[in-house]
Formats: structure tokens, sequence, C-alpha cells
């Protein structure tokens, strides 16, 4: 699999803290944080081809902010769970642009609910170390109310230069809290 080069990976660790600076700011003017002060950020690169046996491959993976102790494992698996309903769907020819599209919160014990917050993205060339064709990316996050885990991922691939489909993605979770912070 292709390799990040190291400037890069060090601007997408401060693009997606600044991104989660911004986003909880947004959330408490609004009083939306729910006192959530931090999650578990990812990236993944991965052939989106349908068929493809390829395992996503993690790039990136870091706290940000403040976890409670009790939500650690949680933003742990979610923002994992995220990123790989997103590589397996595409697997299986649903090239989601976001895990809002099979989100389902409402899975009873002992399921696993499933929660928006994860976005597809392509990673143009000129940004990893062997400079090949665009490659797609997964972002995910987990630890904010979804539509903020979401907004974090939307914002820092915007600041990163990396090309999504932002207003697709909005459209499709009806995040306004999203198109707003985008606007800015």
């Amino acid at each position: 699999m292709p390799e990040m080069n190291l400037r890069t990976w060090k601007r997408l660790e401060d693009a997606a803290k600044c991104s989660f600076e911004k986003v909880l700011a947004a959330l408490r003017a609004q009083q939306l944080d729910n006192g959530r002060t931090g999650g578990i950020f990812r990236f993944f690169s991965f052939n989106s081809l349908p068929g493809s046996l390829d395992e996503p491959d993690e790039w990136l993976k870091m706290k940000i902010g403040t976890i409670r102790p009790e939500r650690i494992y949680r933003n742990e698996m979610f923002s994992a769970e995220k990123a790989a309903r997103i590589a397996m769907r595409h697997k299986g020819g649903f090239p989601d642009l976001s895990s809002w599209i099979t989100r389902d919160v409402d899975v009873p014990p002992p399921g696993i609910k499933r929660f928006g917050g994860a976005v597809t993205l392509v990673i143009p060339p000129r940004v990893r170390a062997d400079d090949a064709d665009p490659l797609p990316g997964i972002m995910s996050f987990s630890g904010l109310p979804e539509f903020g885990d979401e907004a974090l991922c939307l914002l820092t691939a915007r600041d990163m230069g990396w090309w999504c489909t932002f207003t697709e993605i909005v459209q499709l979770s009806n995040n306004k809290f999203a198109a707003t912070l985008l606007e800015g």
C-alpha cells in the first residue's frame, strides 16, 4: 500500500486537531456538546473497487481532546466501525460517501449501534511518499455528537485540500451544523 509522506502526516494531525477545536467551540456555543470534550480520529487508505480483497490500511489513529475513561473503548470501537462499514460496502459494490447512509442508532442489545461520522475522500497525488495516482481514503471520528463527528472529518478534508463531495455528504446527512462550519 502507498504511504503518506511525513510532512503530510503532520499536516493531517494538525488539521484534525484544529478542526476539532472549531467543531467543539461551535457545539459549545449552541449547547450541543453534551459534555463531550474528546474522541478518536482515524484515517485509512483503501481500495474502493468492488470485490477488492484488500483491507483498509490505517495511516493514522490519534486521541484528540480529553476523553472520559468510560468512553475510551466506545470511541475506539465506533471510530473503527464507521470506517470499516464504508470500506466493506465499497467492496460489495455500494460506494457510500458517508457512514451516515447506513447508520442505525436503534439496534437493540446485544447489537452494535451504527453512527454517522466517517466520510470518503480522495487523496490527490503529491501528498504521498510514492507520488502516484489519486488514492481513496476514509476519515472517521468518534467522540462528539455524530453530526459533529462528521463535521470534523469534512473540515479536516477541506483544510487538507483533499477531494471530497462536501455538499453531497452534507445533504445526505442533512447536517446543517457541518454546512454552516464549511461556509465559514
